[in-house]
């Protein structure tokens, strides 16, 4: 079990929109939470089967000019990881 942060730079793109530009490109950080659970079954002494689920969360706040008004907005972002395979010990 495992719980990790610290801080990550997250870009928006620029959006256009009949040649026409929605929302200019938009770069900010913010801090992320990831909680990870990882399982090892021992098959042999240099064989195992692992498998894994991660969970990460961050809401940066963008701050970003649209259709020439300045906004600024939360953007909740969350992932799921699964993971699982075979591993081999040297």
């Amino acid at each position: 079990m495992a719980a990790l942060t610290g801080i990550a730079y997250i870009n928006a793109p620029k959006v256009n929109t009949n040649n026409e530009v929605v929302s200019k490109r938009n770069n900010t950080n913010a801090i992320p939470l990831r909680f990870a659970v990882d399982f090892r079954f021992l098959i042999t002494q240099k064989t195992y089967l692992f498998s894994g689920v991660n969970y990460l969360y961050m809401r940066p706040n963008f701050n970003t000019t649209v259709q020439s008004q300045d906004i600024s907005f939360k953007q909740q972002m969350n992932t799921i990881g699964i993971n699982a395979g075979i591993g081999f010990i040297f």
